[in-house]
Order: structure tokens, then sequence, then C-alpha cells
């Protein structure tokens, strides 16, 4: 059984000969081959380099490819922020008011912003091991965290809040978000006719860290859902990343309909899957800082508890539960890899 057929195996909620494993090791990626954060952004040449390289050095099942939050925000006009030394960032939004959303036009990923180096990226990937390992293409972020970056996170809190007295701001926040969820489609045709097995996307600021369950459910879920059935009306898998805590939002992350989740640390990983089991292919959980600053021993264990909780069936992914630092130790990566084959086998 090869890598792909092991990943494909596990969304299938089938019994794998083993635990595949793919952290979300972009950044690492960019360091380990000397690149910075500007020529990982903007170079699909040596991403897609960098990528091979890293699944190659540790042996991965696959990758995950990705690397920042504002890719298609800024395909659709907002001010991002580049540096050498980290991910490029938000920096000032592009929707000052709601009078032209009708007039808004979704970005082409073949020629708006970086969206077309994204795709190049898993096109190159694809065509080199895609054959043999899972290609995940990350469609950046979902419909509630790009409006918040269109409209500014302080600005779109606000409205929310208003918009529960307000049924045309309602309205118009809705416009918005469907606008969001449309751009995110046109993004994941693109990356799955570059080649991608499964498109993920990150809804970062969607949980209870950030926002309330009843926001969730009313200004979230919807377009999750309707994402879903876009994505399995065309044949591909659909993971949704959420950060932080979502353990009072599960029961209704259920009803997007989405057969992966990727699941941060601060999220109850046996609950989670005891909700989930056999419905959704977990991607996680692994918490990026004890990735960071614990030892070799201190990951094994802990992936071998992620890995045990999920038996006897599978539905894992071994993974980190968000982004690694650039500069997480090359041991406890090696050390997520082996946990995998030491633990993992059925």
């Amino acid at each position: 059984m090869n890598s792909l057929k092991r990943c494909m195996c596990v969304i299938n909620h089938e019994i794998p000969d083993r635990v595949p494993v793919i952290p979300q090791d972009a950044q690492v990626a960019a360091y380990l081959a000397g690149l910075n954060c500007i020529e990982y952004a903007k170079d699909a040449d040596k991403r897609a380099s960098a990528i091979i390289q890293q699944r190659q050095r540790f042996d991965y099942d696959g990758v995950i490819i990705g690397g920042d939050t504002v890719c298609l925000a800024e395909a659709v006009g907002v001010g991002v922020q580049y540096s050498e030394t980290e991910c490029p960032r938000w920096k000032v939004g592009c929707l000052e008011n709601y009078d032209n959303i009708d007039k808004l036009k979704l970005p082409d990923p073949a020629k708006d912003g970086r969206l077309p180096v994204w795709v190049d990226t898993v096109k190159k990937v694809a065509e080199k091991i895609g054959n043999e390992y899972l290609v995940v293409g990350r469609a950046d972020q979902g419909a509630f965290s790009l409006a918040s970056m269109m409209r500014g996170m302080e600005d779109f809190f606000m409205d929310i809040a208003c918009a529960a007295s307000d049924e045309k701001l309602k309205g118009q926040l809705h416009k918005l978000l469907q606008y969001c969820n449309d751009c995110q489609w046109e993004f994941i045709k693109a990356l799955q006719a570059a080649g991608a097995h499964v498109v993920t996307t990150g809804d970062s600021i969607a949980g209870p860290s950030v926002c309330s369950p009843a926001t969730y459910e009313e200004y979230c879920l919807p377009y999750e859902k309707q994402m879903a059935e876009r994505c399995n009306q065309i044949g591909i898998p659909y993971s949704i990343h959420i950060c932080g805590h979502t353990d009072p939002i599960i029961p209704k992350w259920l009803e997007a309909g989405a057969p992966i989740w990727e699941i941060d640390h601060k999220t109850d990983f046996s609950k989670a899957r005891k909700m989930t089991r056999n419905k959704v292919t977990i991607i996680g959980n692994l918490d990026t800082w004890e990735m960071f600053s614990g030892t070799p021993e201190m990951v094994l264990k802990a992936a071998e508890a992620i890995i045990n909780i999920c038996k006897p069936e599978c539905g894992l992914i071994l993974s980190s539960g968000c982004l690694l630092a650039r500069d997480t130790p090359v041991e406890n990566l090696q050390a997520l890899s082996d946990a995998a084959r030491k633990h993992g086998r059925y």
C-alpha cells in the first residue's frame, strides 16, 4: 500500500496498514530549504521544490500546500504586509461599506494576486509525487475569515453585533459571505484541476476561541455546508480547519458535512473522535508549541496517545494541530513521522 492509497483508505473510513502522517509544516519546509518568507510566498518553483524535499526528508505520506492566510484576501483587494522572516499578513481591509457588494468581481486563480503561485505549486508537486503521495491544496481562508479580512476584524464583528437588530445589515453580511464563498469556490476548482487530491479551508476565526457558537451557526455553518456540497458534486474531499477550542460547536460542525476536519490541540481530541467516529477523518492534533519546544520523546508519547484514541478504527491522519513554526526542531518532525510507523500499525 503506497502513501496515497493509505491516505485515501483513511478518508474513506477503511482500515489502512498504518496511520498516515502529514504535518502542517509549510514554513518549516521553506526554512530548511533556505528560503525566506517572501521567496516561499511568491516563487512557485522554489516553493514546490521545498515541499517535495520536505516530504522526502521525513518520509511523510503527503503534503499540505499552503503557508499563510492572506493569499485569497490579497486577490480580492485586501492589503498585505510582506516580511522575509514572517508569513505574509493582513495589513488593511478593502471594504469600507456594503454599498457595492453586488459589483464585486470574483478573483481569477490564473492571474489575480498570488493565486497563480499556489495553483502552479500544486501542479508542480502533483506532477512529481501525486501518483504516490497525497496532495492537499489549501484554498486559503473560508468565507467567514475572508469576510473579516475584507471588512477589517473590528468592523466585521461590530457589524455582526449590530445585525442582531438590523435585518438590512444582516442581509448585507450574508451577501458578503456568499461572495467570499464563491471566491473560495473558484480557487478550489483551480486547485483540483492542478492535481490536488483534497482541498482544505482554514476558517481560522470561526470557532469559540473568537466568536460564539450562535455566531458560528448563523454566519459560518451555512457556507461551510454549501462548500462541502459543492466539493462533493465535483468529487473532491473537502477539509475544514478551525483554530483553537472547538468543542462547543462539534455537533453543528458535523452538520456542515465535510468529510475531513483539521482540529487544533485546544480541542478535546477524545471528545471529537467519539462524536465523529466513522463520520469524519481527523487531521491532527499535536500541540504546535510542544512540537517546537518539547523533546522527541514527548512528541512520540503525544502522538501515541492520539493514535490510540482512534483505535480500533483509524479515521486519522497524524499531524500538527496548526501550522508549525519555521524553526521547529527537525528531531521532533522525525519523531512525529516515526510515531506513525512505531505506534500506528493495524
